[in-house]
């Protein structure tokens, strides 16, 4: 079958779940509860991206979307306002799963999901979209840059970033004045990008220490159930491509 190539101007958006590494221990439970958490949480930003954003593909803790651009400052002022929902639905949903598990499993995954945040990076050009089978693969320099810098040297782990060109056209127009950096990486002309610290909601104060090892046995096999479930669904659930979601009227 050939292969089917086009070039398009595109607005890219990754976001990241940080922590991810750390909140991860190679003990078979934890391992478990720690993907079906990661998974809840990623699904939950997803299921939030409207028309013109487009899932490409999950990255492990992270999720690339994408959108062509058919007016530039109306295609990033609307993309910008996603991100904002994307970031009150993660703490949504990390507030659930806290909530769920207080008192319950005592795995290090479920007691350190508060340990976890999200991060976005933003950044526009063109790209060439590669098209084999079912499947989209997003290419070109653009693409590298946007993966390299999830890799800055921007302090804190809950942040909206933005390279020069994304952020001279959405500031003043709705992004305040940003702390800017220069990030360097091989084969990279120098990459200006501009930071938003995030202060999202701050956690219930809860008390995640499990009261027996009974109490935690419900939301065990909640994740054990889910966990099989995802594996089980795992090739019918189409990842890439999403059809753009139409609003009621």
């Amino acid at each position: 079958m050939p292969l089917e190539m086009k070039e398009i101007d595109a607005c890219m958006v990754l976001l990241d779940i940080s922590g991810y590494t750390e909140f991860v221990n190679y003990r078979t439970t934890s391992l478990l509860h720690a993907e079906q958490i990661i998974t809840e949480l990623l699904d939950s930003v997803i299921e939030h991206a409207e028309h013109p954003l487009k899932l490409n593909k999950l990255e492990g803790d992270a999720a690339l979307l994408y959108s062509s651009i058919n007016g530039l400052e109306a295609t990033l002022i609307d993309i910008y306002r996603q991100i904002e929902g994307f970031m009150g639905a993660f703490r949504d949903k990390q507030r659930k799963l806290l909530l769920k598990g207080a008192g319950g499993c005592a795995c290090d995954a479920c007691q350190h999901i508060q340990k976890l945040n999200i991060k976005a990076v933003m950044h526009y050009g063109p790209i060439i979209l590669k098209q084999v089978r079912q499947f989209e693969e997003l290419a070109g320099q653009p693409v590298i840059l946007i993966h390299r810098l999830l890799k800055n040297s921007v302090p804190g782990d809950c942040y909206l970033l933005f390279t020069k060109d994304v952020y001279d056209i959405l500031h003043p127009a709705i992004l305040p004045k940003l702390d800017a950096y220069i990030e360097h990486y091989e084969h990279m002309p120098p990459c200006k990008v501009y930071a938003y610290i995030l202060d999202l909601d701050p956690l219930p104060r809860i008390d995640l220490s499990p009261v027996s090892s009974w109490s935690g046995m419900g939301e065990n096999l909640r994740l054990w159930r889910r966990s099989i479930s995802s594996l089980i669904k795992r090739d019918k659930r189409v990842f890439q491509n999403l059809p753009a979601i139409r609003k009621k009227t």
